[in-house]
C-alpha cells in the first residue's frame, strides 16, 4: 500500500472513531427563551435541544395574542422525533381553570411543574413521549414530546424547561416574539 493510500485509510479510521463517540449535547433546554425562534414564541434552541439538535418546522398556525387563543407549531426532529407547542383557551379541556387543572392531574404519571408566574402545570407521560401543560388566565398551553427523548437527555425535564422558558408570553403579558 502507497503512502496516500495509508494516509486515507488512516483518515478514515480516524473519522469512524470520532463518529462513534459523538454524544448528544446534554446541555439543559434553557427555561429562559432567546432569539432565533423556531415558530412564533418558541426557542429554537430549547426545541433543537429536545429533538436531536435539528428543529424543522412542519407547520404553524394560528395566534397566542387573541382572546380566544389557538395556536399550534409542530416540529420535526431527528429520527421519529415530533415537538408541538399548542396554546388554546383553558375552557377546551375544562370550563375553568381549576377544572382544566384537575382534568390534566387525572392522567398517569403525573409531576408538578415549579415555575414563576400565575398558573398552574403538570408533566404528564401519557405514553411514547411525554408533555407538559400550564393553564393560567383561560390560557392553556401544552408542549408535547413524540417519540423517544434523544439518547442521555430527560424528555421530561426537557419538555417542561421549554414549557417554562414559554410563560412569558403565555402568562405573563410580554409580547410574543416573532419566529426569525
Amino acid at each position: 500500500m502507497g503512502r496516500a493510500s495509508r494516509t486515507l485509510v488512516a483518515g478514515l479510521a480516524l473519522v469512524a472513531v470520532l463518529a462513534g463517540c459523538s454524544r448528544p449535547d446534554t446541555s439543559p433546554v434553557p427555561t429562559t427563551a432567546a432569539s432565533p425562534y423556531v415558530c412564533d414564541g418558541v426557542p429554537q434552541e430549547g426545541a433543537a435541544l429536545a429533538l436531536g439538535g435539528k428543529a424543522s418546522v412542519q407547520s404553524q398556525a394560528g395566534s397566542w395574542t387573541t382572546d380566544r387563543p389557538n395556536f399550534v407549531c409542530i416540529l420535526d426532529g431527528s429520527g421519529d422525533r415530533g415537538l408541538q407547542v399548542d396554546v388554546v383557551e383553558s375552557g377546551r379541556i375544562g370550563a375553568t381553570d381549576q377544572e382544566a387543572l384537575e382534568e390534566i392531574r387525572r392522567t398517569n404519571d403525573v409531576d408538578p411543574i415549579e415555575a414563576d408566574g400565575p398558573g398552574a402545570g403538570f408533566v404528564t407521560k401519557p405514553g411514547a413521549g411525554t408533555t407538559a401543560h400550564w393553564v393560567c388566565d383561560g390560557r392553556y398551553l401544552q408542549v408535547s414530546l413524540d417519540g423517544d427523548p434523544v439518547k442521555g437527555r430527560d424528555g421530561d425535564q426537557d419538555v417542561e424547561n421549554l414549557l417554562v422558558s414559554m410563560l412569558p408570553w403565555a402568562c405573563g403579558g410580554e409580547d410574543v416574539p416573532a419566529a426569525s
